[in-house]
Parts: structure tokens; C-alpha cells; sequence
């Protein structure tokens, strides 16, 4: 929950306080961030609270919980995908150096995907498994 919370502070911060000194490009970089962080966060609501009914013994929850599970992942890509469009769309205020980690932004959406393809995987495989 408090995840969402950072996410509607940042898409305020960028919708009322941004506008006044990013440009249109990166005030919509800005907002692509905060909106992926935010489908990425209702997703792991809705994923922990199917995988909660399971039990905390489960192998289910296990796979999705522990030190290198796929909430692990999925937090560590959007910490990296946010985090450098962040910093890119902040260029314009803080200065050009932030520009080159528009280039790490395609590992943090590749660990995305594959979380949660690997996510699926999980659960596809649990489901047969019943």
C-alpha cells in the first residue's frame, strides 16, 4: 500500500508541479514511469492475496516470496525501470548527465517481463499441479 501511495505522490508531483518546468517529451517519460510502477504494484496486490489463501508454507507462496522470489524481482525491476526514466525525465532540471541511463531502462523492463513470465509459469505449473 505504501508503494501505491508513492506512486499517486509522484504522478501528482509530475501532473501539478512538473508541468511548470519539464517539457511535454519528458513529462510524459515522467508519467510512463510512474504509471508502470503502479500497474506493477496492483499487480503484486492482486497476486499476494491469491498466493496469502495458499498459506505461508506452501510451495506457491515460497516461490513468490522468498529472498530471490518473483516479488523480488518484480520490485527490483521497477525500482530500475522507474528509477532511471525518473532520472531521465528530470534531465532538463538537474542536467544532462542523467540522459545516459535512458540505456539501463531496457534492463529494468527485461526483468519486468521476465518476472513475470516466470510469475505465470508458477502459477500455470501450480494450477496442474492440483
Amino acid at each position: 500500500m505504501i508503494m501505491i501511495a508513492l506512486g499517486i505522490a509522484a504522478g501528482a508531483m509530475g501532473a501539478h508541479s512538473l508541468e511548470k518546468v519539464l517539457s511535454v517529451r519528458y513529462l510524459a517519460v515522467w508519467d510512463t514511469a510512474w504509471r508502470y510502477w503502479m500497474y506493477n504494484m496492483l499487480g503484486i496486490m492482486v497476486l499476494a492475496v491469491f498466493i496469502d489463501n495458499a498459506g505461508p508454507t506452501d510451495a506457491l507462496s515460497r516461490k513468490f516470496y522468498r529472498k530471490w522470489g518473483v516479488f523480488t524481482w518484480i520490485w527490483t525491476g521497477s525500482i530500475v525501470f522507474t528509477g532511471t526514466l525518473c532520472l531521465v525525465a528530470l534531465n532538463e532540471v538537474i542536467g544532462a548527465g542523467f540522459k545516459i541511463m535512458g540505456a539501463v531502462t531496457p534492463i529494468g523492463g527485461s526483468i519486468l517481463i521476465f518476472s513475470w513470465l516466470v510469475g505465470g509459469v508458477i502459477l500455470l505449473r501450480h494450477k496442474n499441479s492440483l
